[in-house]
């Protein structure tokens, strides 16, 4: 199994679950490497329906040229069989809004995207989906 770990952020996978913990601030620079380990991790899983799992409490936002990349990235998943993305961190209105306008397209759709405030209620809801990641708690 591959996995991908940085000082920013660590990505695994369990079962068919996608599994990314972000810390940090992120440039585009960051942004990029991000995206190529992502879908580095994710390809073992993309010839079915998958979940993915983002972990942002230790993100410290972006640079707005950071979003160009997560944009993409967010193409990419949803034209290979990401079926539901849960997103965990406190609430926080600015990462509400940057998430808003950075996910454009699954943002605005409740059976695929949706926010949490814990790591149970996340992996609640991507189980009534069908998914289903080996840990009951994600630790980053």
């Amino acid at each position: 199994m591959y996995t991908a770990k940085t000082k920013h952020y660590q990505i695994w996978c369990e079962n068919n679950v996608l599994i990314a913990v972000i810390r940090g601030q992120w440039d585009a620079i960051e942004a990029e490497a991000y995206v190529q380990d992502f879908q580095a991790v994710a390809r073992k899983l993309i010839n079915e329906p998958w979940a993915h799992i983002t972990y942002l409490d230790d993100w410290r936002l972006s640079t707005p040229d950071a979003s160009g990349p997560i944009q993409e990235l967010e193409r990419w998943c949803m034209n290979n069989n990401l079926h539901c993305d849960a997103v965990v961190y406190a609430e926080h209105a600015i990462k509400d809004y940057v998430l808003e306008n950075a996910l454009q397209n699954t943002s605005r759709n409740p059976d695929v995207y949706r926010h949490f405030t814990s790591s149970k209620e996340a992996i609640d809801w991507i189980t009534r989906k069908g998914f289903l990641p080996t840990s009951e708690r994600i630790v980053g």
